[in-house]
């Protein structure tokens, strides 16, 4: 009997540790942390809504734009010439503006607004040009004549956002030719000073300059016809068609050119075309002279004959 109590006591023994053995390895797997996967996809796998809400949160707002508003004037151009009484055509480029603009002349302490002739609008359209007929006088309160050179410029703004301006460069507007009956007074004058700085003033950009006795020089710029007009310093000239020696010189001129006083070298251009300025000088037999043509109030030809004596 003893044992059997022993044997039963030492199954009950192996019963339970074997128990324990299988508790422990079913608690061991049961408590294992898997490893981190190596799979991207799995990793970043979110639920769809989760997704969208995250690609949403991450988008940047689009910028808004505004398109740039500029003005830029064409011309007048830097140290352009623009004659008294003349129409000058004012030129100008512009993006994202009003359809109309205010333009303004700026000289000395004057401001004036350039407007059309015509209408209460002191504005003008904003299709990119505008003809300005320059004026004689400025600020016609004060009638300031233009007597002498003025250097000017003008605005170009927008008539309803006056924060968008441009100036053009600076020019010079001269004082304007007086003409009458042909003749350039003022030209007449300063060629009897020999003050050929002011004489040239009223050539054309180009001139046609034909010299007497020679093949010279067809058309040429202001500033060479200005050296050819330097041959005659010294000398005064009239350029009353009624004094003797003007008389006397375009009698002769119609004996040497007999078809209406044809130009020699220039088969185009007519003495009758001119006007004539001759030697004021009686004492001289073969007299200088000079002769020049008017188009728009500019010189755009001119006759040079300095006499054979010479």
């Amino acid at each position: 009997m003893k044992y059997n109590k022993g044997f039963i006591g030492i199954g009950v023994i192996i019963a339970i540790i074997a128990a324990l053995a299988v508790g422990g390895g079913v608690v061991y797997y049961a408590t294992k942390t898997p490893a981190p996967s190596s799979n991207t996809e799995e990793n970043n796998y979110q639920p769809q809504a989760n997704q969208n809400q995250q690609q949403t949160n991450t988008q940047t707002p689009p910028v808004t734009t505004r398109p740039v508003a500029s003005i830029t004037v064409l011309s007048p151009s830097a140290g352009e010439r623009v004659s008294a009484g003349s129409s000058f055509l004012i030129k100008w480029n512009s993006a994202n503006i009003s359809n109309r603009v205010l333009l303004t002349l700026h000289l000395s302490s004057i401001q004036q607004v350039i407007a059309p002739d015509s209408g209460a609008d002191i504005t003008v359209s904003n299709n990119g040009s505008f003809t300005w007929k320059v004026p004689r006088s400025f600020d016609e309160l004060n009638s300031t004549p233009v007597d002498r050179d003025y250097i000017a410029y003008i605005t170009i703004q927008d008539a309803q956002n006056k924060n968008i301006i441009a100036q053009s460069k600076n020019f010079t507007i001269t004082p304007s030719a007086v003409i009458s009956a042909g003749h350039i007074e003022a030209f007449e004058k300063a060629v009897n000073k020999a003050d050929f700085t002011n004489a040239s003033k009223y050539f054309a950009d180009k001139v046609y300059v034909v010299l007497e006795g020679s093949s010279c020089c067809g058309e040429v710029s202001a500033s060479r016809a200005r050296q050819e007009l330097e041959k005659i310093n010294g000398l005064v000239f009239t350029f009353n068609s009624n004094d003797s020696v003007v008389k006397e010189y375009m009698a002769s001129v119609a004996s040497d050119y007999p078809n209406r006083r044809l130009m020699k070298n220039s088969p185009k251009l007519y003495f009758d075309e001119y006007i004539i300025g001759v030697e004021s000088d009686v004492s001289q037999n073969n007299k200088a002279a000079i002769g020049y043509k008017v188009s728009n109030g500019k010189i755009t030809d001119l006759f040079i004959n300095k006499g054979r004596d010479r």
